[in-house]
């Protein structure tokens, strides 16, 4: 016979099983919750991810929007310092011409007017006389800001030669204008 000195204890070999399935339970449970966690993590992960790419294709846009707005505005602001660089060296030439006209005797004729930056302009025309020739230059030249006139051509015509239906004595005049005092008058600061 055995002799066994430790007191025999027959209550843990009953327990044997049970604790080993709520062990096992216990593993199972805690990796299923492991588990639950990192595919949640994961699934956060992907949904961020995804949002992360939205977010880089809308900042993608909004450049590309931005730049077109930023060429646009650059394009304006040109536009814009152009203008203001253009602005003081114009005239507004037919406020002038109409004063030209108005000084023209009823008898006379203006034909062809041009006008150029530099400040002349020459106007081909017809008047029956010589003497209204030069009363026409006198009356421009009393225009405040008429500088110098100068008659080039006087030459005979009829209405057959020139095809217009009046004759008398063809002329052209060219007016130099003070461009200081026409802007003066425009309001313009030209320097």
């Amino acid at each position: 016979m055995d002799i066994n000195l430790l007191p025999h204890v027959p209550t843990t070999k009953k327990y044997q099983w049970p604790i080993a399935i709520i062990a096992g339970v216990v593993v199972i449970v805690f990796g299923s919750f492991i588990g639950l966690q990192i595919w949640h993590k994961s699934s956060l992960l992907e949904e961020n991810q995804l949002i992360l790419e939205r977010m880089k294709a809308d900042r993608e846009v909004k450049m590309g929007v931005l730049n077109k707005e930023k060429e646009t505005s650059l394009l304006v602001e040109t536009y814009l310092k152009d203008y203001q660089e253009l602005l003081p060296t114009h005239v507004n030439w037919v406020d002038y011409v109409d004063e030209i006209s108005r000084q023209l005797p009823s008898s006379g004729r203006i034909m062809r007017m041009a006008w150029s930056d530099e400040g002349i302009i020459e106007m081909q025309g017809i008047f029956p006389s010589i003497d209204l020739i030069g009363q026409y230059v006198q009356l421009l030249s009393k225009i405040e800001w008429v500088k110098n006139i100068d008659v080039p051509v006087i030459q005979e015509s009829n209405a057959s030669s020139q095809g217009v239906g009046y004759s008398g004595k063809l002329f052209t005049i060219k007016v130099t204008v003070n461009l200081d005092k026409l802007y003066m008058k425009e309001g313009i600061n030209h320097e």
